[in-house]
C-alpha cells in the first residue's frame, strides 16, 4: 500500500490542484487506486475539481469542502492569509478496488444513505465480504439518518470516516465531490477493498461538568428550553456570557470550549453537540440531533486537552487496525472547525500529537462541520467537535 498527500495555497484554483496532485500522485510508485480532494470553500468549486479530473481521469474521487483547519503532517495551512488551500490524499496498492457513489439527500436522508452505499459497492465489485473502509461525505443536516442508511448496506462494523464538509463562516457554501460532480446537498461514500488494514476511533478532550439540564421544545436539531427556561438563558448562565454575545453565530465562540454533551446509554460516551446559533425566542440550534428530554451537559476543555485527544484517537485507531506505528502507511482527520477556532495559533500541535505516534506516514486533516466514526462497540455516531481518525496500514 502506497499513500501520499499534496497541499497547495495557490489562490488559482487550476494551479493549486495541478500541484495538490501532482506532489501526492508523486510518492505512489503507479497511479492511485483513489484520490481524496478537499478544498476550501474559497475557490471556484467546479473550476478545482475540473480541474483536478484533467488530471486524473476516471480515477475514483471523493471528498468535500473544507472549513478551517485543513492539516497535513508539515502543520496547519492557511492559504497565505486568503483563506485558500487545496489538499489531496492518493491512495494505491495491488489488488485495491474502490467504488464511489453519491446520492441526492432530498426528502430520505437514510434512503440516500444507502443508495449511496449500494452504488459504491457496485462500482467496486467486491467479491469477498464487507470492504476494508469507507468514507463518507455530507452536507450538514441529516447526517444521523445518512449514516444509518450508509451502515444498513456496509454492515456494522467497517472502519469508517465521515465528514460533514463546511466553509469559512456557516454561509452554506459548502459542496461534496464525487466523481466530476459538485455536489450541495448530496452524500457521497467511498468503499475500498483490498489487502489493507484500517481503524477508526475518536477523541474529544472535553470532561462533564456538575452544569445540566433536559432538552424541552424540541424541534429538530433547535432546542427551546433548557430545564424550563429559554436554552440560551440557561446557556448563557453556565458560560457566564450576555444574550448579546451569543446572539446568531456568536455562541460557537463560546462552544468551542464549552460545548453540550448527551450520553450514549449502551457505551455511556458523552456524545459532543455543538450549539451552532441563537433565534430571536433563545432557542439553541445544534449541529447534531436531540431528542426531547435528553439531558444535556455542559462541557469544559482547554487548548492542552483538545490537542491531547488527537493522540489518543490515533492511539485507539491503531489498535482497532492491529497496526503498530511502522506499518501506518496513511492517517486521515476530521477534526470540528470549532476546535481550529479554540486552538488558534497552536491548531498545527494537532498534527505534531499524530506524527509523535506514527512517524513518517502521510496526513491530511480537514476542516469538517461534524464527524461521523465508531464507538467502541462498532457502532456508528455523528457528533460535533471531535477529533476523528483513520489509520490504514498494511
Amino acid at each position: 500500500m502506497a499513500i501520499g498527500v499534496g497541499v497547495s495555497e495557490d489562490a488559482d484554483a487550476r494551479s493549486a490542484a495541478r500541484k495538490a496532485l501532482g506532489l501526492a500522485c508523486a510518492m505512489l510508485p503507479e497511479e492511485p487506486a483513489l484520490v481524496v480532494l478537499v478544498g476550501t470553500s474559497g475557490y471556484d468549486l467546479p473550476v478545482l475539481l475540473g480541474s483536478s479530473r484533467i488530471f486524473t481521469g476516471p480515477i475514483p474521487l471523493i471528498g468535500g469542502t473544507s472549513g478551517p483547519g485543513l492539516m497535513t503532517s508539515g502543520g496547519a495551512t492557511r492559504g497565505g492569509g486568503r483563506g485558500q488551500a487545496a489538499a489531496v490524499m492518493a491512495l494505491g496498492g495491488a489488488g485495491m478496488r474502490v467504488g464511489v457513489g453519491h446520492a441526492e439527500v432530498s426528502g430520505n436522508p437514510r434512503k440516500a444513505g444507502a443508495a449511496a452505499a449500494a452504488e459504491a459497492i457496485a462500482i467496486a465489485s467486491p467479491n469477498d465480504g464487507p470492504p476494508a473502509v469507507a468514507l463518507m461525505f455530507a452536507p450538514p443536516g441529516h447526517e444521523e439518518s445518512l449514516l444509518e442508511g450508509v451502515v444498513s448496506v456496509l454492515g456494522r462494523g467497517v472502519p469508517l470516516l465521515g465528514c460533514t464538509v463546511a466553509d469559512e463562516h456557516l454561509e452554506a457554501r459548502w459542496a461534496v465531490f464525487s466523481g466530476s460532480h459538485v455536489l450541495p446537498n448530496s452524500v457521497a461514500v467511498a468503499v475500498v477493498y483490498g489487502g489493507l488494514r484500517a481503524g477508526s476511533a475518536f477523541s474529544t478532550g472535553y470532561w462533564p461538568t456538575a452544569q445540566a439540564a433536559p432538552a424541552g421544545g424540541v424541534s429538530g436539531r433547535m432546542v427551546r428550553l433548557l430545564g424550563d427556561r429559554p436554552a440560551a438563558q440557561v446557556y448563557g448562565e453556565w458560560v457566564r456570557a450576555s444574550a448579546d454575545e451569543l446572539r446568531g453565530h456568536g455562541i460557537r465562540k463560546y462552544a468551542a470550549l464549552q460545548p453540550l454533551a448527551v450520553e450514549e446509554p449502551r457505551t455511556n460516551r458523552l456524545l459532543v453537540k455543538e450549539p451552532g446559533t441563537v433565534s430571536g425566542d433563545g432557542s439553541i440550534g445544534f449541529l447534531s440531533d436531540v431528542r426531547e428530554g435528553d439531558i444535556m451537559r455542559l462541557l469544559s476543555s482547554t487548548p492542552e486537552s483538545l490537542i491531547s485527544a488527537a493522540g489518543a484517537a490515533m492511539s485507539e485507531s491503531m489498535v482497532r487496525a492491529d497496526l503498530g506505528p511502522g506499518r501506518v502507511r496513511g492517517v486521515l482527520v476530521a477534526q470540528g472547525t470549532g476546535r481550529t477556532m479554540a486552538l488558534g495559533e497552536r491548531v498545527g500541535e494537532v498534527m505534531s500529537q499524530l506524527r509523535h505516534v506514527a512517524a513518517g506516514a502521510s496526513m491530511l486533516g480537514i476542516g469538517t462541520l461534524g464527524e461521523q466514526s465508531l464507538l467502541d462497540d462498532g457502532r456508528p455516531v455523528h457528533q460535533n467537535l471531535t477529533t476523528s481518525v483513520l489509520v490504514l496500514g498494511d
